[in-house]
């Protein structure tokens, strides 16, 4: 299809013209999803030629806004998925685009009546992200307020993909501060966390995940020393409070590229800094048996139970359809977010964690005493993977 698309383009988009006329009318969902599937696939292909694509949306505009004017959410959540295509593949935001993006704005969009929209809601502000950058400065406190909400309504995966898509708007961290947002996101999560009951995080699986991720995303992105200088001042007790209470988390969890993600961020959090100069001394020691502890309970039952409770956990809600798509939320397969790459991953995380521990050890065996900076039922363990290394 990508090589015929503009052969073919403007016949297709007739067909498709066509059908949607008999969707205005009625439709079956599965085949309603077949029909705006293929139409993703249309609008996809001929975003890489401008010319192609003026005439496709040409045939195809006058149905699809007499669909919009249904309102009709089971509609509306494939229309603004299309519409998101096109405006990635676009040079220019169009009358149209803005026009979405103020309906999407407004906070009485937000109601949890729409909550099946919320996903398709967070695709198209991703793109539109991605356009006009200097949106998130601008309509800042429209956005703070649906963050706000939806971390309100325990709707964490729909937030945090709003979360992943300012942090990728920041190349650096000084913008990223001086704009206010860093603060304000770190602020609006350990006020969050600090509102919650343990019966509360234990429910919110995906927060606390979320959380982690986005810590962890920000110290790959911008170095610890520099995050961390941050964090202490937005939130002081983040490290205290957060990292050590839901140490479990690192210990236990297994699943990539999070695990990934995980990894390398707390190798360069322990072992890139001055010793003691990020972390206090006893936050260094337990995030540091827990890598350890991780590697060596990727196996053990107890570890393994605790992951399918997490996942468990993390089923059902509508909140989770950006990871996993585990609710009804149906997402075009070419609707798939653009993100930008964080930065080249490692293809073995345990093995980088364990060649910066061995150069550390090295580095610093003379003013650390590792055998009480290891515990005692890690250092076995940990004997036989260091000597793996050699």
């Amino acid at each position: 299809m990508e090589e015929l698309s503009a052969q073919f383009a403007e016949p297709f988009a007739d067909l498709y013209r066509e059908l949607l006329a008999l969707v205005a009318v009625g439709f079956e969902y599965d085949t309603l999803i077949a029909i705006m599937e293929g139409l993703g696939a249309l609008l996809h292909f001929t975003n890489r030629d401008a010319a192609v694509a003026a005439k496709v949306d040409a045939i195809l505009d006058p149905e699809i806004k007499k669909l919009l004017q249904k309102n009709d959410a089971s509609l509306i959540v494939f229309l603004l998925q299309l519409f998101t295509i096109r405006l990635r593949g676009s040079a220019e935001v169009s009358e149209l685009n803005v026009h979405l993006f103020n309906s999407v704005m407004n906070t009485s969009n937000w109601t949890m009546e729409n909550i099946s929209l919320f996903p398709a809601y967070a695709l198209f502000l991703h793109e539109y992200f991605v356009k006009l950058p200097d949106t998130v400065i601008n309509q800042a406190n429209e956005i703070q307020a649906i963050l706000k909400m939806l971390l309100g309504n325990g709707l964490d995966n729909i937030a945090f993909a709003l979360f992943d898509s300012i942090l990728e708007l920041f190349s650096d961290i000084a913008p990223f501060i001086q704009s206010g947002w860093l603060v304000y996101l770190l602020g609006l999560l350990m006020t969050e966390y600090a509102g919650q009951t343990s019966e509360d995080r234990r429910a919110r699986v995906n927060f606390i995940k979320g959380t982690m991720m986005f810590i962890f995303k920000l110290i790959i992105k911008y170095t610890s020393a520099a995050v961390f200088e941050v964090v202490y001042q937005a939130a002081p007790d983040l490290i205290k409070v957060f990292l050590v209470k839901e140490i479990n988390f690192v210990r236990n969890y297994f699943k990539r590229p999070e695990r990934r993600i995980m990894f390398m961020a707390l190798t360069e959090l322990l072992f890139a800094n001055q010793l003691n100069s990020v972390l206090p001394p006893d936050v260094f020691a337990l995030l540091l048996n827990a890598l350890i502890e991780n590697i060596t309970n990727k196996l053990n039952p107890r570890a393994t139970r605790f992951q399918e409770e997490e996942d468990e956990l993390s089923k059902g809600k509508v909140g989770d359809v950006l990871s996993g798509m585990k609710s009804s939320f149906q997402r075009l397969t070419y609707c798939e977010p653009t993100k930008r790459k964080l930065l080249e991953q490692v293809d073995n995380e345990e093995q980088f964690f364990l060649l910066k521990l061995k150069e550390f050890y090295i580095a610093n065996s003379s003013a650390i005493n590792f055998s009480e900076l290891i515990t005692e039922p890690n250092q076995g363990p940990l004997d036989k993977m260091m000597s793996s290394l050699n």
